[in-house]
């Protein structure tokens, strides 16, 4: 069986991704949450690297005290441990800057395997205090590498 290994870019419009509104100063929303297809593996690394550009309900970008987590779960989608650590969403919000991108705060590579999930997590009230993040006008990027079977 042969398989193919290449970079590849996660982001809110892979296939696979569920995309929901944020649910406030908790942890409990998943705003974006990405189930690894069948005859694919996701390999995280240390060296790979997240950011992400939040809006919240009233239109307008998230606070700077909002956090973000990036997390990876079982295929029962209940078992959590994290491959980013929560951080304030100023320090993953560049999409340019070398010296602003973060790396995931893993220290081994982590391979995610097929109906496992990758979920990213945002904690924080939107700007005027009476909503939180607003997934369809927020963006993501998680560049990392996918291993896949290949045609024979």
């Amino acid at each position: 069986m042969a398989y193919k290994e290449e970079k590849f870019e996660l982001n809110q419009n892979t296939t696979g991704i569920t995309e929901v509104d944020g649910l406030g100063a908790s942890w409990e929303g998943n705003i974006w949450d990405f189930k690894v297809p069948l005859n694919t593996w996701i390999k995280l690394r240390p060296v790979d690297i997240f950011s992400c550009y939040l809006v919240g309900d009233d239109a307008a970008e998230m606070p700077a005290k909002t956090q973000v987590r990036v997390v990876r779960r079982d295929v029962a989608n209940e078992d959590t441990k994290p491959v980013l650590s929560a951080c304030l969403y100023q320090r993953v919000k560049a999409f340019t800057d070398k010296d602003l991108l973060k790396h995931l705060t893993i220290t081994r590579e982590i391979e995610v395997g097929p109906d496992e999930h990758i979920v990213v997590m945002v904690n924080g009230a939107d700007a005027a205090g009476t909503g939180d993040t607003d997934a369809s006008a927020s963006n993501f990027k998680l560049q990392t590498t996918r291993r896949r079977k290949a045609l024979d």
